[in-house]
């Protein structure tokens, strides 16, 4: 049997020569997945949320850039004192300074120079137009008492000038309507009486308002054509106060409405050009670093009234600081260094040689400086040094019995000679 096994395999063997054999790859296991550790009873962690975007908070208030503060620095106050002090070379020639029983301290111009008729703003100058309506005026004088300070009408006849110390094109107020445009000077806030500011106590004028049509507005001549008097009254009537424009504080000062508002052709609105007369001296006094060089003096210092509030004064030197003619400051020692005697320093009297008045019938309940049915504490420590009270205060020891003197110490006797 084993022949025949072998045949048959070799047979087999035989035939299956030239043929080709497929053979299939080996079989490879797939991967085992990806294991997670999860503890039972704990949930996983999250993942943190990115943030959300945070509006950028407000932002505050602008500081005020430095060329603001360094221009509100450079400037008077209106109700600075110096301008009692600063006109006076610009205006003494050219009129008078009386005290008026309505309005204080005033100048008045002189009536020869601008006559019977005059009244601020109205006549003797024209106005041109910048940033503001600017009043040019035709006196040599004019750059002061129309560019600072209030006119007011005096029931004597006239007008006054109080003087102010801040700058303005004009201290006027507007009025528009009915295609006309009407200015007054502006009413004062405050007077001055005795070099001092009054702000209450006295009643501003009524407002005089002159008019003029849109087109005469900047006539080289407004005197010929300003409107006063009863028909000015009627047109005011038909008017209404201009405040747009902003300006100074509590309506006065106001801008004026700007040309273009009122329909007047390019070619009659006067522009400044800042050389017009007087308008750049007017702008330098109103500013301490020119002002200064101009003769003027710089703005005094703000002191505190009895109320609280400040206002414009000379700075006052402190109560320390005044010294009395002859008499030099005494300093007060600084806290905490004074000296007090050392702990056992003081001296005693050693007892029984304290003099202390004898009681006597007459005495007794009645000594000087001593209350009535009780007796005496008798100092110690610190307090045994203090000097004795002054007659506005307690009451004094009596002269009879002086306070003891320090006692010394018992001089040493010589010896005595040895008798023989």
């Amino acid at each position: 049997m084993r022949p025949h096994r072998i045949s048959i395999l070799s047979l087999s063997a035989l035939t299956c020569m030239g043929c080709t054999v497929a053979v299939r790859p080996a079989y490879v296991p797939p991967p085992p997945p990806p294991t997670v550790a999860v503890t039972v009873g704990t949930p996983a962690p999250a993942e943190p949320a990115p943030p959300a975007e945070q509006p950028p908070p407000p932002e505050g208030p602008a500081a005020p850039a430095a060329e603001d503060t360094e221009a509100q620095a450079d400037t008077y106050d209106d109700q600075d004192p110096t301008a009692l002090q600063d006109f006076h070379p610009a205006l003494d020639a050219h009129g008078q300074w009386v005290d008026d029983p309505v309005y204080g301290t005033i100048w008045v111009p002189n009536p020869a120079e601008v006559g019977p008729d005059f009244v601020p703003y109205m006549g003797g100058g024209h106005w041109v137009y910048g940033d503001d309506y600017l009043w040019v005026s035709d006196y040599d004088w004019g750059w002061a008492p129309f560019h600072y300070g209030r006119w007011v009408p005096l029931s004597s006849g006239g007008w006054g000038w109080i003087p102010g110390r801040e700058y303005a094109p004009a201290w006027v107020e507007w009025r528009v309507g009915d295609d006309y445009i009407g200015w007054a000077p502006a009413a004062p806030l405050y007077i001055w009486r005795g070099g001092a500011v009054v702000t209450v106590g006295f009643v501003a004028p009524e407002l005089r308002f002159g008019f003029v049509a849109h087109g005469d507005l900047f006539s080289p001549t407004p005197g010929r054509v300003v409107i006063r008097g009863e028909r000015a009254e009627a047109i005011r009537a038909r008017t209404h106060v201009y405040a747009e424009g902003g300006g100074g504080g509590a309506g006065h000062g106001h801008h004026g409405p700007p040309p273009t508002s009122l329909k007047i052709p390019p070619s009659k609105i006067a522009h400044a050009t800042g050389h017009e007369r007087g308008a750049e001296q007017a702008r330098n006094f109103g500013h301490p670093s020119t002002a200064q060089r101009m003769g003027a003096h710089p703005p005094a210092k703000r002191v505190a009234t009895a109320g609280g509030a400040a206002r414009p004064g000379r700075a006052q030197a402190r109560p320390e600081e005044r010294k009395e003619p002859g008499k030099t400051a005494e300093r007060e020692p600084a806290k905490g260094t004074e000296r007090e005697p050392a702990k056992g320093t003081e001296r005693e009297p050693a007892k029984g040689t304290e003099h202390e008045p004898a009681k006597t019938a007459s005495t007794e309940g009645h000594e000087t400086g001593r209350p009535q049915g009780g007796t005496t504490e008798r100092p110690t420590g610190s307090e045994a040094s203090r000097p004795p009270a002054t007659s506005h205060g307690p009451a004094a020891a009596p002269q009879a019995h002086p306070a003891p003197a320090p006692r010394s110490a018992p001089a040493k006797s010589a010896p005595a000679p040895k008798k023989k």
